[in-house]
This record gives structure tokens, sequence and C-alpha cells, in this order.
């Protein structure tokens, strides 16, 4: 992570705001506002990410996952002791409205068991 010094810039980069703009840290500016700026971090990590091409030749070599015929932890959960959050994070996993007060979020989650 990169924090540009100039307070009349203060751009941050991620990993991945700094391999996008790799050539501007090789050459000492800040991406944003091209100011001079002490790189202290070890800029050799940061490799440009592989062309589309070389993705799709990686991801064809990777055999298929088998798929795991186990049942999946079916024990009942209590709706009732869950945070409205809780239960709006769950009716979102399952691709339903988080929308309403606890009791009819709960009717909701318990009507699709």
């Amino acid at each position: 992570m990169f924090q540009c010094p100039y307070s009349s810039c203060s751009a941050i980069f991620d990993d991945d705001g700094v391999r996008n703009n790799l050539m501007r840290f090789n050459q000492g500016q800040c991406p944003r506002c091209g100011k001079a700026i002490d790189i202290d971090f070890d800029l050799s990590k940061y490799k440009k990410a592989p062309a589309p091409e070389v993705i799709e030749e990686i991801l064809e070599e990777i055999p298929e996952a088998e798929v795991v015929s186990e049942a999946v932890d079916t024990e009942e959960v209590d709706w009732e002791n869950c945070t409205v959050s809780q239960l709006k994070d769950a009716l979102k996993e399952r691709g339903l409205s988080t929308k309403g007060k606890k009791a009819v979020l709960i009717e909701r989650l318990e009507e699709e068991e």
C-alpha cells in the first residue's frame, strides 16, 4: 500500500493500484499528482498481471474440482436469536428480499427451509 506524502494529493494505492501504475512508481513519481516521491517499498514484488490469454491457458490446465456429494450441515438455525443484520445476510445469500421487520425476515427464512 502506498499513500502520497503530499497533502494536496493524498492518493492511496492498494497492491492492485501499485501494480497498475508500476511505471510511474519505478520513475519515482506519484501516479496521481506526478510529484517526486521517495519509494520505500520493494517494487520487485509487484509484477504486472499476466495477459488474459495466459490466464486462460493456466485455467485450462487446472483440473476440474470433484463434486463432493456429502450433505451440508442441515442443523436447524434458531432465527429468533439472530440479529436483523444476520437475518438480512442470510436472506441475501438465498437471493431473497431483505425488507421488513424481524418477524417478517424470520418468516421468509423459515419458508425457505
